[in-house]
């Protein structure tokens, strides 16, 4: 019975320390943007391989970007391109 408790205790803290591993790696990966006052002019977060979506400070989703051989594409809330740069 010991046994069983402390194996089980050992697993708890394992899947706690997987658990405080990933969502530190996912807030480090937010970006947040500033205006020159201060206030938040909205957050840029990974969401695929090599793209970024791109949000206004209420949440709404702005646009996305890929980057794709070194060249970076960007799209408008739609999915148009609206500029590319390397």
């Amino acid at each position: 019975m010991r046994v069983l408790i402390s194996v089980l205790i050992l697993f708890c803290i394992l899947v706690f320390m997987v658990l405080m591993i990933i969502t530190a790696d996912a807030n480090e990966q937010q970006r947040r943007f500033y205006r020159p006052n201060g206030s938040s002019a909205g957050t840029a977060t990974p969401y695929d391989r090599g793209s970024w979506r791109y949000y206004d400070e209420h949440g709404r989703t702005i646009g996305t970007s890929t980057t794709t051989n070194g060249v970076t594409t960007y799209y408008d809330d739609r999915g148009s391109v609206i500029g590319r740069s390397r």
